[in-house]
């Protein structure tokens, strides 16, 4: 009986030194690296007002355990969209905030960003973040939700991460294997990995000891998602991956991660590979003079605190960066990276939505459609028989812009190509066709032109580029019957000032002077709250204070730009003479029963022009 208690006794024992304790150790060395939340200094803290013509749109979705992330959609109005790119930040300096830049970027050409909190992490629920899996979690319920949202539907989904992101968009491609691309920087392979790899700076050897509790721990807490990891995902999926470290990075090892990564996928053209030297792990995606800036900064800080004699509070420090920080020296992008990230999404978009899925349908659709509109550009017929069939063919009715002009407007549709066309008409005579082409159209149609060449030329022969938002468009103005129109116009209201404008402000300039823009004069739109594109144009133009600016467009051919421009006016010169000049013009549009579109909430409705009061 005693040697049976014995034995019981040591096997308790031995329970107790090799699992029990070092469990518990283990435990709470987990608890304590990942149990923290972290959040964005306020004065390393972005905001949207920092990048020019930077929207964003909030949301929420939920992740495992009910907790509520907060999400954001960064774009821009008139880039369009290729795709959307969801961000997946790093661990330890708060959430989404500090890529806002990578965002602002990635809008500017051409993509939706989709960029959120994971759990414990600035504006999403949570008292820590648990642990590095958490991250895997988060992006998969973050595709999840973009998914299921009309608002992203039948766009290509592809993934930028960064550290915690990085191992994040590798390894959830175990779950999503339909993504179109990765890209990750300074990412590691697993969990499990990252914690062999940092934790023996903190107890040494003993590290692996610990290594099979810290990977029961994780089997505990997130099941499946613990064994998942970049290689795996690499494996499991189709995606075009773009990997990009720094043989310097002292956080994420380079030899045990992106030298891995090569050694087995070097030689599958699926992979881009980008190795820096002197980027650490930071600060990779900027370009040197600001990690030149930020060491510079730090050293002074350093100084700074020895210079004190005490102890340095987080209010002192947040004093001092919020003085001496130059955010946009500290944070400014490496162009030059930036574009071959850039380059690796549009290629990658580009085969998911219009290669892989492309059938002979589609091809013949899209040649279809393009044949149909250069015939239309060749023929160039302005001719008023002309016009009246095509009017009557198409069973559009032509709309009153003023000062005799009216426009009819009619789509035509391929499968991936969608047209405009813009007919201008003189007192019913025609005068000018404008035809417009979607955003990104040779992105969409690139298949096509693969296949056929002259297409392409002729398309460029026809199309001219428009840098501003990447639209193609082609205009034809027959010059005798626009010299009467002018003369006309000029007679009733008088020339145009000329002007000068810094080249900054030609679009806006553009976007309420011309007809071929369709904007509504308004405040905000809809319970998003967001100001119309037409009013930032005027208040952009009201920055240079020249009243001269919106005389011309007060008399130009748009009607919502008259609106804006005679509220301009106002701004700047409020006195009965302005009120006697737009009232002058308003009269002839009044008689013309010229109508201009206005926002009133979600709905765009016509108004006709009211007379100025004196008061």
């Amino acid at each position: 009986m005693k040697g049976k208690r014995k034995l019981i006794l040591w096997i308790t024992a031995v329970v107790f030194v090799f699992f029990i304790l070092p469990m518990g150790i283990a435990y709470f060395i987990y608890r304590d690296t990942f149990g923290l939340r972290y959040t964005t200094s306020s004065y390393m803290k972005r905001q949207v007002e920092e990048f020019e013509g930077l929207k964003l749109k909030k949301y929420f979705f939920t992740s495992n355990k009910g907790q509520k992330l907060t999400a954001y959609k960064y774009y821009k109005e008139d880039s369009g969209y290729k795709g959307l790119i969801i961000i997946a930040h790093g661990f330890g300096g708060g959430g989404h905030n500090s890529y806002m830049d990578v965002a602002d970027y990635l809008a500017g050409n051409g993509y939706w960003v989709f960029s959120y909190d994971a759990t414990g992490n600035d504006e999403s629920e949570g008292s820590g973040v648990g642990g590095l899996p958490q991250g895997i979690i988060d992006l998969d319920y973050a595709i999840r939700f973009v998914k299921e949202n009309e608002e992203f539907k039948n766009l290509p989904i592809m993934l930028f991460g960064h550290s915690w992101g990085g191992y994040s968009v590798g390894s959830v491609l175990n779950l999503h294997k339909d993504i179109a691309a990765v890209v990750t920087v300074s990412g590691f392979n697993s969990s499990i990995d990252m914690i062999r790899d940092n934790g023996g700076d903190f107890i040494g050897k003993w590290i692996n000891f610990f290594m099979p509790y810290f990977s029961l721990i994780e089997k505990i807490k997130f099941g499946k998602y613990a064994n998942y990891s970049c290689i795996k995902g690499f494996e499991n999926s189709d995606t075009k991956i773009m990997v990009i470290h720094s043989s310097d990075d002292d956080t994420v090892s380079f030899e045990n991660n992106y030298k891995r990564f090569y050694k087995k996928f070097g030689n599958n053209s699926r992979f881009t590979f980008i190795e820096y030297d002197n980027r650490g792990h930071s600060y990779l995606y900027y370009t040197d003079e600001a990690r030149s800036y930020g060491k510079k900064l730090s050293e002074d800080f350093t100084s700074f605190k020895k210079s004190l004699q005490v102890e340095i509070t987080p209010e002192i420090r947040a004093e001092y960066f919020k003085k001496h920080l130059d955010k946009k020296q500290f944070f400014e992008v490496d162009k030059g990276l930036m574009e071959k990230i850039v380059s690796f999404y549009d290629e990658s978009s580009a085969e998911k939505t219009f290669t892989k899925d492309y059938d002979w349908n589609r091809y013949k659709k899209n040649k279809q459609i393009l044949d149909e509109v250069f015939e239309f550009i060749r023929k160039k017929s302005l001719a008023e028989n002309d016009i009246k069939e095509l009017l009557k063919e198409e069973k559009i009715k032509p709309v009153n812009l003023g000062f005799n002009i009216s426009k009819a407007s009619f789509p035509k549709n391929g499968a991936d190509a969608g047209f405009r066309i813009d007919y201008f008409l003189y007192k019913n005579e025609g005068y000018k066709i404008n035809i417009k082409v979607a955003n990104f159209i040779k992105e969409r149609l690139s298949v096509l032109f693969k296949k056929d060449k002259n297409i392409e030329a002729e398309f460029n022969n026809f199309f001219i580029h428009n840098l501003i938002d990447n639209s193609y468009s082609y205009t034809f103005v027959d010059n005798d019957i626009e010299k009467k129109y002018l003369y006309e116009k000029n007679t009733l209201v008088g020339k145009p000032n000329k002007l000068n404008l810094p080249k900054d402000y030609q679009k806006y300039y553009d976007a309420l002077f011309y007809s071929e823009n369709d904007i509504a004069y308004g405040y905000n739109i809809g319970i998003t709250n967001e100001i119309p594109y037409g009013r930032e144009a005027m208040n952009h133009l009201l920055e240079l204070q020249d009243a001269k600016i919106f005389e011309n467009i007060l008399i130009g051919e748009n009607p919502a730009g008259r609106m804006y421009a005679a509220e301009a006016l106002l701004n700047m010169l409020k006195n009965i003479a302005t009120i006697k000049k737009i009232n002058n013009v308003f009269e002839i549009l009044k008689k013309d029963n010229t109508t201009y579109l206005y926002c009133a909430g979600c709905i765009v409705i016509p108004k006709t022009y009211e007379f100025i009061q004196n008061n």
